[in-house]
């Protein structure tokens, strides 16, 4: 199971059992369980919410599915992404603007234009 999917189970394990703290609940759970910092347990927090109840996780550039790899970013930069797989699915990336710097850091991991969605077959995506 992915750290994405692990995330949206405990969402729904907090929210079935009628935790009032939902947020913060969730949030030190990620953090103690997921091994993630304060940021990534928020920046999760939203993403499993937002899947658990139904929705699409999108970017937050101009609003789009992050499957659209456009290089019309809101200060026309083109981003990269490493691809963190688990199971064969994206579990996590770690994006920037300079594609150099980031085939030194890959150290193995396939690189594309954009940012996936999470839990997305990495043999669905287009290495650069």
């Amino acid at each position: 199971m992915t750290k994405a999917e692990q995330a949206v189970a405990i969402y729904k394990e907090e929210k079935a059992k009628g935790t009032e703290d939902l947020r913060n609940v969730c949030i030190e759970r990620f953090k103690a369980e997921l091994q993630m910092t304060q940021s990534g347990a928020t920046t999760y927090w939203h993403n499993s919410k937002k899947k658990a109840e139904g929705g699409v996780v999108k970017s937050y550039y101009k609003g789009r599915e992050t499957t659209d790899p456009s290089t019309d970013t809101p200060d026309k930069r083109t981003m990269y992404s490493i691809v963190n797989e688990v199971d064969g699915k994206v579990d996590s990336t770690d994006s920037g603007y300079c594609l150099k710097t980031l085939r030194q850091q890959s150290k193995g991991r396939i690189i594309v234009k954009g940012l996936p969605d999470l839990d997305k077959p990495v043999n669905k995506l287009k290495a650069i």
